[in-house]
């Protein structure tokens, strides 16, 4: 990605999945109310290189949920890491500032406004961290030097909160599964590389 000659409105995604509807392979199937937690580390690091304005992103970690009776699938994207770094004056990305910003795909839901709801760790709560920046210019300092990052996340307080904040009713969730999680996922705009690790994901009920 440092390499990419387009400055502007470049993406990519790319992510580490468990069983999920979509992948093809036989899902696990939880009800959401009998997850408490989330745990999982985390370390990342970023590296630069053209107009900085340009290059931002975040590192995430997704909770897909199925529900039955709709036959659609949602997520719950938890944007842990962020990652930015532009001149003074420079505009934010606009999601930046964002406590949650819902996401429709191409395959839109009839009565709900997302398929996926982006929750911002440091306003949500549940993280306090950005990606670490490589202070190396060529981008070569080992991700071993990157300390490790734990989180222990309320997922109930994450639903109820969407809840509260009309991003979603409860009465969705009532009728839905748990089915996977994305571990990890990267998502960069501009000229940014990204190097992440995770470890020790497990759910707790």
């Amino acid at each position: 990605m440092r390499d990419w000659s387009v400055q502007t409105r470049s993406y990519i995604g790319i992510q580490e999945n468990q069983n999920t509807v979509c992948s093809g392979l036989p899902p696990l199937r939880i009800d959401p109310f009998k997850i408490r937690y989330l745990e999982l580390e985390l370390r990342a690091k970023v590296c630069y290189r053209g107009d900085r304005r340009y290059a931002h992103g975040h590192v995430s970690h997704y909770l897909t949920f199925y529900n039955d009776q709709e036959r659609y699938e949602h997520a719950i994207r938890l944007n842990i890491f962020q990652f930015w770094s532009a001149p003074r004056g420079a505009k934010p990305p606009f999601y930046w500032n964002l406590k949650t910003f819902d996401e429709q795909s191409i395959d839109p839901h009839p009565n709900l406004r997302a398929n996926v709801w982006n929750l911002h760790g440091k306003l949500w709560g549940f993280s306090r961290y950005d990606a670490w920046e490589d202070p190396d210019p060529g981008c070569r300092s080992p991700i071993e030097n990157v300390p490790w990052r734990k989180f222990h996340i309320n997922v109930q307080s994450l639903i109820h909160g969407l809840a509260r904040d009309g991003h979603v009713p409860l009465s969705y969730f009532r009728s839905a599964k748990w089915v996977g999680s994305i571990v990890t996922g990267v998502e960069v705009w501009g000229q940014a590389s990204v190097t992440v690790d995770a470890r020790n994901y497990r759910l707790i009920g």
